[in-house]
């Protein structure tokens, strides 16, 4: 890797040349490849002797189309490397001393964090609507094609999923919950995390539970604006992508941890912004059993809804709603479960 750097530093417009090139023909992986060929060939014509040119070769050749986190990357090198930062350390690099102080100062410097958020959400962005921008969705459901709503096991496991949207948080829920030791994946909004940050971090230092998004706005996901239950949907490529983008950042500044599963606001998607979800590296977290109504069942409906479990259903509850019964039930069912022989796992 070290190489590829020094490599990159000498010659900063391969990766220039090669972020447009990707940016133009995301679409096409075969041209993406012959770009990244004629690039190092062209370049080797200017210089002698290139250092582990075949290492750089593989590192650009591997990018195809899809691979947006390849991408990122090579784009964020390229600007850290053009930066003010390895200004000072440039006759370092030709007399070829170790390049120790050049990366220590990109790190103080906090360089490649800052660019994070600009630059590989541009290029992300960019790719996914160039992908989609041309493309009509077919369906418009809760839990559709693509979403996981159970997990095939032969075990005994069911799947507790808690959801918070907004509103209150039912601490007597989480703590009956660590009580009894019960995992949990809890999918949480941005609204209830800006509102709670220190029952978020508490719920995200605990080992009985897995943190999971849950959406910017608690939107329906959609690419048209269409609408579920009087909540309006996004409307874009681009909204779609904030809706899940600016959430995920949000949690990942304040656990270091990138969530994997996305569970839109009312469980609804078309087939495109499903798509994009799984694009940016999300499983669609569904389930297969209604528990509470969001928050609004009795306690008599929650009973009867969990008699459909069975082993590997995914089961949704919510826990941003103290004055309902979701509690109350689920301390009456979580013994009973527990009982019959079944174990509670984590998305």
């Amino acid at each position: 890797m070290i190489f590829c750097i020094y490599y990159f530093y000498k010659n900063p417009d391969i990766l220039r040349q090669y972020a447009t090139k990707t940016q133009n023909n995301a679409k096409d992986s075969s041209l993406i490849k012959r770009n990244s060929s004629e690039i190092i060939n062209e370049q080797s014509k200017k210089i002698q002797n290139p250092p582990h040119l075949k290492d750089i070769s593989n590192t650009i050749e591997n990018i195809d189309s899809k691979n947006w986190e390849s991408q990122k990357n090579l784009y964020l090198l390229d600007e850290a490397l053009s930066s003010e930062a390895t200004t000072n350390a440039q006759e370092q690099f030709l007399r070829g001393e170790l390049l120790d102080n050049t990366l220590k100062d990109i790190q103080e410097k906090n360089i490649v964090k800052n660019l994070v958020d600009a630059e590989s959400q541009n290029l992300l962005l960019l790719g996914l609507e160039n992908k989609y921008q041309n493309i009509q969705p077919k369906i418009w459901q809760e839990n559709p094609q693509g979403s996981i709503n159970t997990i095939q096991t032969n075990k005994k496991i069911l799947y507790l999923t808690l959801d918070a949207c907004g509103g209150a948080y039912d601490k007597e829920l989480i703590d009956f919950l660590v009580e009894s030791h019960i995992h949990a994946t809890l999918f949480i909004n941005a609204h209830w995390i800006e509102s709670h940050k220190e029952e978020f971090l508490e719920l995200a230092n605990n080992p009985f539970f897995s943190i999971q998004n849950h959406g910017t706005k608690h939107k329906p996901l959609s690419v048209n604006g269409k609408s579920i239950y009087g909540i309006q949907g996004t409307d874009s490529v681009a909204e779609v992508f904030h809706e899940i983008y600016d959430n995920e950042k949000l949690i990942f500044n304040l656990t270091g941890k990138k969530p994997t599963f996305f569970r839109s606001g009312t469980a609804y998607y078309d087939d495109i912004a499903l798509a994009i979800a799984q694009d940016m590296g999300y499983k669609i977290g569904g389930f297969d059993i209604i528990g509470d109504g969001g928050g609004t069942f009795s306690y008599n409906k929650i009973l009867q809804q969990a008699k459909k479990v069975r082993s590997g259903s995914i089961l949704i509850y919510h826990f941003n709603k103290p004055k309902g019964d979701t509690r109350k039930a689920l301390q009456t069912l979580i013994p009973q479960w527990l009982e019959q022989g079944y174990e509670f796992g984590l998305l």
